[in-house]
């Protein structure tokens, strides 16, 4: 989380903190589902950062190409977690394993479009 974030975050507890300073039970929870709150934005930030890195070479990117030779899925699967698509009530997104396959990808791509040349 960012700084601003986590500034923030203490400046919206510390007034939950006063409003219910005497009831524990209902701090607790609010304060837990704030904090949830805020880490569900924040990985819905993360998931929209792929598509903005994508942003500038996603005209020349094939997306069925890469769903299927790199991650044997349909074209559809990828958009889906490129574009944080809610997907059985949550924003779909990479795994661990499947962004780094999506990056070996890109450079893998990048190394073929490399090394051609027409003559």
């Amino acid at each position: 989380m960012s700084q601003a974030g986590k500034e923030n975050e203490g400046k919206v507890l510390e007034e939950f903190a006063k409003k219910y300073e005497n009831d524990p039970v209902a701090k607790a929870k609010i304060s837990n589902l704030i904090k949830d709150g805020i880490a569900a934005s924040g990985k819905r930030i993360e998931n929209l950062s792929v598509k903005l890195q994508l942003q500038e070479a996603s005209e020349m990117l094939n997306l069925s190409y890469i769903a299927t030779h790199y991650f044997q899925k349909t074209k559809s699967w990828l958009s889906q977690r490129i574009n944080s698509h809610i997907v059985n009530g949550k924003p779909a997104k990479f795994t661990e394993d499947e962004m780094k396959t999506f990056n070996l990808a890109l450079k893998d791509m990048g190394k073929k479009i490399g090394s051609i040349s027409v003559h």
